[in-house]
């Protein structure tokens, strides 16, 4: 992952082609369950702790 540091368009990029792959091969889990798994992970902290400003834009 170091190669992303600083580039978290890139990130999402890569992420994006691996949660296509994932709805193909995992049809019965929702979409909702998957986007949570690839996508919000890189927003969270690194020090493990929640909070909302590192909550995804929009939400």
């Amino acid at each position: 992952m170091a190669e992303f540091a600083g580039a978290r368009v890139s990130l999402m990029l890569y992420l994006s082609r691996f949660f296509v792959e994932a709805c193909v091969d995992m049809p019965t889990t929702t979409s909702g369950t998957l986007y949570r798994r690839f996508f919000t992970w890189p927003y969270e902290p690194s020090d493990g702790r929640h909070s909302s400003e590192s909550a995804p834009p929009g939400r």
